[in-house]
């Protein structure tokens, strides 16, 4: 993949990321890029919090490919037990049998960055609340009272 023209100089790093990562990931045996770059979209958010692909593998046909995966302790079990599933799911993401099986290793799976906080949208303030705060004659007392009336009176998107 070429990197498109930089619109005013910049260009997103996204667009040399596979091209970096491509011979790293192929000697893992990852030949398609984005089971790696994807794998939550396919395995799902929850699954995925606890689970890195580390490996593809084919037999020497060809016929047959297991991924090795890395698994949070304590979850193999459960992740056993959805197996049948996250195969399908790889399998329907691509479009052919690319996974015939999948080998669990508990390791150590790098922590997910945390969700971006919803931002909070500030609500006007009640009419008779307003009025009361603007009577008050100390600036800096005034402006507190705005602060405190905006967090208390926030809504959630």
């Amino acid at each position: 993949m070429r990197p498109r023209k930089p619109v005013g100089g910049l260009t997103a790093i996204n667009q040399f990321l596979e091209a970096a990562t491509k011979n790293s990931l192929r000697s893992q045996g990852f030949t398609v890029y984005g089971i790696v770059a994807d794998w939550e979209k396919i395995v799902g958010s929850v699954l995925a919090r606890y689970s890195v692909p580390t490996r593809l593998r084919r037999d020497r046909e060809g016929s047959f490919a297991s991924l090795e995966i890395h698994i949070a302790a304590g979850i193999g079990l459960e992740f056993q037990h959805y197996q049948p599933q996250v195969i399908e799911r790889i399998n329907q993401y691509y479009g052919y049998r690319a996974v015939t099986r999948i080998h669990l290793r508990q390791g150590y799976v790098p922590p997910a960055a945390p969700p971006a906080p919803a931002p909070l949208v500030k609500a006007l303030l009640p009419p008779h609340l307003a009025q009361a705060i603007d009577q008050v004659t100390h600036v800096q007392l005034r402006q507190a009272l705005r602060d405190l009336g905006a967090a208390i009176y926030v809504k959630p998107p």
